[in-house]
Order: structure tokens, then sequence, then C-alpha cells
């Protein structure tokens, strides 16, 4: 995931993210992989809440089916 931000935190740094989506609300714990300074940080994902895993696998079916239809 790639996140605009304004305070920049260092790479290796971990965070708990929430967010919501169409298909629900997501919680996962990811850490900084990299930054970009004035666009923003790469972040990879290391857990995700229990709950959030049937939204989060819908999201990405819905984002896989997007890009297939501009392709």
């Amino acid at each position: 995931m790639f996140l605009e931000i304004e305070q920049p935190l260092a790479k290796g740094q971990t965070a708990n993210l929430h967010f919501l989506v169409q298909e629900g609300a997501i919680q996962v714990d990811a850490v900084v992989r990299r930054f970009t300074p004035g666009e923003g940080l790469g972040m990879k994902f290391t857990a995700i809440e229990k709950e959030s895993g049937q939204h989060f696998a819908e999201l990405l079916t819905r984002l896989r089916s997007v890009k297939r239809s501009r392709n």
C-alpha cells in the first residue's frame, strides 16, 4: 500500500492502519518499507485483524476486476 502522509515515518517503523472501504472496515498492522519525500510511504501489511479478513479479500477481488477492465 502507498500512503500520502504529511509527517514521514522512518523505514522499519510499524503502524496500525484503520481504513473504511465499500466492503467494510479494515484494520491491519504494517511496516514502512520506503519513504519518498513529497509523495508518501510504501507500506507492507504484516498482520490483519481477524474481523477484517473477509472485507480485505473482497476489496482485493474488486481491485483486481477494476484493473482488468481498464486493460
